[in-house]
């Protein structure tokens, strides 16, 4: 995710603070942390249909580089 930190250095509560800000209260989200392999990263893995309005999540470029921007500010 960007340049942020990895998972283990970031700010306590970065990564549930950054889901919130792109999700909010709409999806499911569960987030894991991979530790097996060289580089340290992490998954959202989340029900990409809401459960509060049944509106669907549409992942896009823009929505990649708007996640980048919040986990650099963030973490």
């Amino acid at each position: 995710m960007g340049t942020g930190s990895s998972a283990l250095t970031a700010p306590p509560g970065c990564l549930t603070k950054l889901a919130k800000e792109m999700w909010g209260d709409r999806f499911e989200i569960i987030v894991t942390t991979h530790l097996d392999k060289e580089h340290i990263h992490c998954h959202f893995c989340f029900n990409s249909v809401s459960f509060r309005d049944g509106g669907k999540y549409n992942y896009s470029k823009a929505e990649r580089k708007r996640m980048v921007e919040i986990s650099d500010r963030l973490c």
